[in-house]
């Protein structure tokens, strides 16, 4: 069993290849192997190879291998183990991740900008361009206001429920699965309700006199 990386998981660094292996009935292990591909290539211990390749592991019950220096792109690791007969696992472990160290796209934020002001205080929606894929991880988007974070989103588009009074800064940072961000992004704008005045009439009431 490939205990980590887990499997479609993202890293801007290299992951611990490690897991466990377990012998059936009387048999003993002898050792545990790990396999590293990358595309139609595979990791021989001093570069790679289009043939397959097996590397000793360190451990057996417990086991694990250091990856080598890896570029960014999707690998497969597999595991299996040996016993003394020797036997070794029919079906070896897979996972699967992506190696993605790229920072990605800000942001290009489309409303509102520019200082433009809104009469409403509620549903102010802050919208922007999504980013395209960049052949990395996933992307989502991390929305904030006024230096608070607000929401973290796979969508292109936030609404504001309420909001106070006043200038306003959002901005939106772009984030990728493996932990790369963006820059932030920002843009302002306020919310200026217009007040209505009514006069203030007052009514007298006449009381009449009395004379002494």
């Amino acid at each position: 069993e490939i205990v980590v990386p887990a499997y479609g998981s993202a890293h801007n660094s290299a992951p611990p290849f490690e897991g466990t292996a377990q012998a059936q009935g009387a048999a003993v292990l002898d050792r545990g192997e790990g396999q590293i591909q990358r595309g139609s290539q595979y990791w021989a211990e001093s570069g790679w190879v289009t043939s397959e390749s097996w590397l000793t592991a360190t451990g057996k019950g417990v086991w694990s291998y250091t990856l080598p220096s890896l570029s960014d792109g999707e690998y497969h690791l597999r595991a299996r183990a040996w016993t003394l007969d020797p036997y070794s696992d029919t079906s070896p472990a897979e996972v699967v991740f992506v190696y993605d160290t790229v920072s990605p796209t800000g942001a290009t934020l489309i409303t509102p900008t520019g200082g433009v002001a809104f009469a409403s205080a509620t549903g102010i929606v802050l919208e922007w361009q999504p980013v395209g894929p960049d052949g990395g991880s996933d992307l989502a988007y991390v929305v904030r206001l006024d230096g608070r974070q607000l929401h973290t989103t796979t969508q292109s588009a936030y609404t504001v429920i309420q909001i106070a009074d006043g200038p306003h800064t959002w901005g939106v940072q772009v984030l990728d699965a493996a932990g790369n961000r963006s820059g932030w992004v920002t843009a302002t704008f306020s919310i200026a309700r217009e007040c209505i005045w009514l006069p203030l009439v007052v009514r007298c009431r006449r009381q009449s006199l009395r004379r002494c």
